[in-house]
């Protein structure tokens, strides 16, 4: 009786023994040997899964999440294994997670007992972020314009973070800059001789770092003064002499102070053509004389009507 009692426990306990082994077990971890990793976008990173169970077939499936349980990829599906193990290494790139975030390979498998498990690596892709480069000024000014010509500078900066200001830190009053687009402009004065000025302009980004850039804007005479006569030679009589009025006064000082019309073009350097210097013309003296003339014999024939009235009345 006892040798029953005993071989009924001794099967009951073999019973249990092949259920618990024939329970699915599912595992997985990435390459640094951990449940949980974080990368950096763009990086690729391995990981390996394990599946034992003593009841085969088994129906492994591994796939994929973002944080809020969306597929993003499928690595295995209802992939079916005749075996009591199955081991892979898979590899996770930029090409299937795709953007920076949370995401999470989860490893499910079921078998013949029926029984099923899972497990779930974690993984943090990381944006990277990318300093701007050092903000500088990359165009080359313009250092020399003529005199009475439009000066136009357009300053490219490139690096830093948009937007840029732009500004005259050390300019003549006749220069201005855009503080937006960076153009320089402004009509260069007439001068005596070649005169230079010190120019230094800045350029600021988002960020609040700044750049200089320092030149010398050269305005070039290309009118020459009025020739000097001679001297007068004593004792000649003459106390008068003539100094021509020609185009170095006209530019210097009449271009100055007169209006400019709409019809008034300017030329392909800018320069604002003269207005003619030249005197009275022959056909307005012609007129002038003749509207003399018409006058003088109105008051020829005015003086006669009054003389002839008197001399009636005296009679």
């Amino acid at each position: 009786m006892k040798n029953k009692y005993l071989l009924l426990i001794l099967g009951i306990l073999i019973i249990f023994s092949v259920n618990s082994l024939s329970a699915i077990v599912v595992h997985g971890n990435w390459e640094n040997g951990n449940q949980f990793i974080e990368i950096n976008d763009g990086e690729n990173i391995g990981f390996n899964v394990n599946f034992y169970s003593m009841s085969p077939p088994m129906v492994i499936n591994i796939k994929l999440y973002d944080s809020d349980y969306n597929l993003i990829y499928t690595f295995q599906n209802n992939h079916v294994v005749n075996d009591y193990g199955y081991f892979n290494t898979f590899n996770l790139g930029k090409s299937i997670y795709n953007s920076p975030g949370s995401y999470r390979v989860i490893l499910q498998g079921s078998d013949n007992y029926p029984s099923a498990d899972n497990y779930i690596l974690h993984i943090l892709v990381n944006p990277v972020i990318i300093p701007p480069e050092t903000l500088k000024i990359i165009s080359n000014p313009i250092t020399q314009v003529d005199e009475g010509v439009i000066y136009n500078y357009q300053v490219i900066a490139d690096g830093g973070i948009l937007p840029y200001q732009f500004s005259l830190i050390n300019a003549p009053n006749w220069l201005s800059i855009n503080s937006q687009t960076g153009l320089i402009t402004g009509r260069a004065p007439f001068v005596d001789g070649d005169t230079a000025f010190q120019i230094r302009l800045k350029v600021q980004d988002e960020a609040g770092d700044s750049v200089f850039q320092d030149y010398v804007l050269s305005v070039k005479n290309i009118i020459p003064p009025p020739e000097q006569e001679d001297p007068i030679s004593p004792g000649t009589g003459s106390g008068v002499r003539f100094i021509p009025i020609d185009e170095y006064y006209f530019s210097r000082w009449i271009n100055q102070f007169r209006s400019i019309s709409p019809s008034d073009q300017s030329d392909e350097e800018g320069r604002i053509p003269l207005k003619s210097s030249e005197g009275i013309k022959l056909e307005e003296i012609v007129v002038w004389l003749m509207m003399l003339i018409i006058l003088l014999l109105i008051l020829l024939i005015v003086t006669y009507l009054i003389k002839d009235k008197t001399r009636k009345k005296n009679k």
